[in-house]
């Protein structure tokens, strides 16, 4: 092979690598992403940055002020904003991509049209459901949720409780805090947190679906980890970040 070859090839070799590493294609490895250990849960370090692809499935999900709004902290509120393409591609980077639940849990683009009927396709939800997570991942349970909160708690002397806002569901009253990023809070108005264990919430969309659907988990106050009801209840009406557990 001649030089001009090879180094064409190691090129071609190189730009692919690099379009698999921003997460442009609908694979995404767990050993190339970076993970955190928590307790004897081991978790994605930042939230998901994968474009679903395969036979009808769904693929509803946007970036970051791909919506045609961003956080003015001046005013305190969301305010219309145009960004580039290459901004919007910035904060996919950054903050990772928000799904709605039909999506992350990579059901059939129909299970929408079943929503109407409040069925959007839960009985083809697994044990350790994989969704849009790689192989040896899966989306984090209710259980998931609960026994990092539990750890978390456990590991800093406090007590939660059980019934948040679902029965039997456990809800943390510190977690938020050892959870959120130590930086960046302060530009949405929000206090910093202070990352014990490397999970890195970030500021926007810092709600997480579960496979159970119809609650998220929220970590924007630094006294808890709160459960919330995603878009009163209807899975296909929000979009959130997804974090994927290890099998």
């Amino acid at each position: 092979m001649s030089k001009t070859k090879g180094f064409l090839l190691a090129a071609a070799v190189a730009a692919m690598a690099f379009i698999l590493s921003c997460g442009l294609t609908g694979e995404v490895s767990g050993e190339g992403n970076a993970v955190v250990v928590i307790g004897e849960q081991t978790w994605f370090k930042r939230n998901l940055d994968v474009v679903p692809t395969g036979t009808n499935v769904a693929t509803n999900f946007e970036c970051y002020g791909e919506d045609g709004y961003v956080y003015d902290a001046e005013s305190r509120d969301y305010v219309a904003a145009v960004l580039t393409a290459e901004q919007i591609q910035a904060n996919c980077d950054k903050y990772g991509r928000f799904y709605d639940w039909v999506t992350a849990m990579k059901l059939p683009s129909d299970c929408h049209i079943d929503s109407y009927y409040n069925r959007f396709c839960e009985e083809l939800i697994q044990p350790k459901h994989q969704g849009i997570c790689p192989d040896g991942w899966h989306i984090p349970s209710e259980a998931d949720w609960d026994n990092l909160l539990r750890y978390i708690d456990d590991d800093n002397g406090s007590t939660g409780v059980i019934g948040w806002l679902t029965a039997g569901t456990y809800g943390s009253y510190i977690a938020g805090k050892h959870l959120k990023s130590k930086k960046g809070w302060e530009e949405f108005n929000m206090e910093n947190g202070l990352d014990t264990y490397g999970f890195s919430v970030l500021p926007v969309k810092y709600c997480f679906w579960s496979t159970q659907g119809k609650y998220i988990r929220c970590f924007n106050d630094n006294d808890g980890g709160r459960i919330r009801e995603s878009a009163s209840g209807v899975k296909v009406d929000g979009k959130y970040s997804v974090r994927c557990v290890k099998d």
